[in-house]
């Protein structure tokens, strides 16, 4: 009896399919598309608390600027503010800085021939607008992709400049 002869050891051959190259290919590719798609979303929520902060800051200054809200109550107010984004920052961080106070305008003209009286009376009740500018800080607590980088949480900064007409504040013109 003749049998075919087999050879003894069978090679195998590797069958190249383009399901495989495809599958091989998002294995290595979506790990960095989910962490692109996380950092986006971490990003934004970082960006929409900063939008907060500094919303907070002006609806704070519009109070003071009315007379609604007195000097003490500055850091409870932008707080109280942040509304539902409190959780985003740190509480013992939050700092508001007055600058020195100024006036918008300076000496009364002198040379009016006649009108100093006037000129006086408009400076003091009309242009007469006092006020200072604010420096505001808050940290920001990291959201969970950036904590390694912001272990300190992320500072904030609102530069305000905030007047007040003096009737407002409770000063005689």
């Amino acid at each position: 009896m003749n049998f075919p002869k087999k050879p003894l050891f069978r090679s195998f051959q590797c069958r190249r399919t383009p399901q495989g190259q495809a599958l091989v290919e998002m294995v290595l590719v979506l790990p960095l598309l989910l962490l692109l798609a996380a950092g986006f979303f971490q990003f934004t929520q970082l960006f929409l608390a900063r939008i907060q902060f500094e919303h907070s800051c002006g609806v704070v200054a519009r109070e003071w600027a009315a007379g609604l809200r007195g000097d003490s109550t500055l850091a409870d107010g932008i707080w109280a503010s942040l509304g539902p984004q409190q959780h985003l920052f740190q509480r013992a961080s939050l700092a508001v800085e007055r600058g020195s106070p100024r006036s918008t305008v300076g000496e009364a003209p002198r040379n009016l021939a006649g009108m100093e009286k006037l000129a006086v009376w408009t400076k003091n009740h009309v242009f007469d607008y006092g006020g200072s500018p604010w420096t505001v800080h808050i940290r920001c607590l990291p959201v969970p992709l950036f904590s390694r980088l912001f272990n300190q949480g992320i500072l904030f900064t609102a530069h305000l400049g905030v007047l007040r007409h003096p009737l407002r504040s409770g000063r005689a013109p």
